[in-house]
């Protein structure tokens, strides 16, 4: 697997080791996050892990925890909700908090609603959770929960983006070898600053379509529609790329185009700065060469 997987792993195995209570990992949906812990746990674990996806009000998670809690790793995916809900969030920051080597998670509330639950139990299984974005993250129960977890932030720049569709393809499921180096080879092409959510979940969809009927004239349109183009950025690209004109007048040609602030023209600049991996100091020589 990619390298950029590393640190991660190193994360999943420190949970699993007890070295940590909690690992956080967030990047972009469909990049393998679910993939790479699921084969990380069975490894070194087996079956001793639980896995939970999908939305989950707090006594669900509750539930869920109780279920899970003897178990060494119980995996959240998916679940960004548990971390926008301020309940579910006093949850999981009892769940990971140790009172000497022990942790304690508790609901309050009525008995009818626990039904045969305990209000209070003891918990041994550690927790990673798989998120696509992090909400309301300067609240305050919310640093509470980072600062009790591993957090990595994974950006993926955009080779390498390139380079996971091309390794991972000829694992996938579905297809055969020769739609699948087909897809992956035109969705590498097809990838730039300004598409979106071209992932590995699009390569499987974008196989499908082409098994199901490869006449260009069918399924070249279908997979199209998987690939999004954000016109902003893409005109954001195409002004960084001007030379002989300096940022703000950028800046002040994209409000004028879009009717947006100048904000808006530096968000997207930074957008593609982090696709492309480039430093701010990197993009500054850039600016300097092109106004030269």
């Amino acid at each position: 697997m990619n390298k950029i997987y590393e640190k991660a792993t190193h994360y999943i195995n420190m949970v699993v080791e007890g070295r940590a209570p909690a690992f956080i990992w967030k990047s972009e949906g469909g990049m393998s996050k679910s993939y790479t812990v699921e084969r990380v746990l069975n490894e070194r674990l087996g079956t001793n892990w639980g896995y939970v996806g999908g939305y989950l009000t707090p006594l669900q998670l509750y539930k869920e925890l109780f279920k899970y809690k003897d178990k060494e790793v119980i995996v959240f995916d998916d679940v960004e909700n548990l971390l926008a809900d301020k309940n579910t969030t006093a949850i999981l920051k009892g769940a990971l908090w140790s009172t000497g080597d022990e942790r304690f998670v508790e609901y309050r509330s009525s008995s009818s609603q626990l039904k045969g639950y305990p209000s209070k139990f003891k918990i041994k299984a550690r927790i990673i959770m798989c998120v696509n974005r992090i909400p309301k993250r300067n609240n305050a129960d919310m640093k509470a929960l980072l600062s009790r977890s591993m957090f990595y932030d994974m950006h993926v720049p955009l080779r390498t983006v390139k380079e996971i569709i091309l390794e991972v393809a000829p694992n996938l499921k579905v297809g055969t070898p020769e739609s699948r180096l087909f897809m992956a080879n035109y969705l590498v092409e097809k990838l730039t600053v300004a598409t979106e959510n071209i992932n590995l979940r699009t390569l499987v969809k974008a196989v499908s379509i082409y098994e199901y009927n490869n006449s260009t004239t069918v399924w070249k349109p279908l997979v199209d529609e998987l690939i999004p183009v954000n016109r902003e950025l893409e005109y954001v690209n195409n002004l960084m790329g001007i030379k002989n004109m300096k940022a703000h007048e950028k800046a002040n040609q994209f409000s004028k185009e879009f009717g947006k602030s100048s904000r808006t023209y530096y968000t997207h600049r930074k957008t593609i700065k982090q696709k492309l991996l480039i430093s701010d100091k990197e993009y500054c020589k850039i600016e300097a060469m092109n106004y030269a």
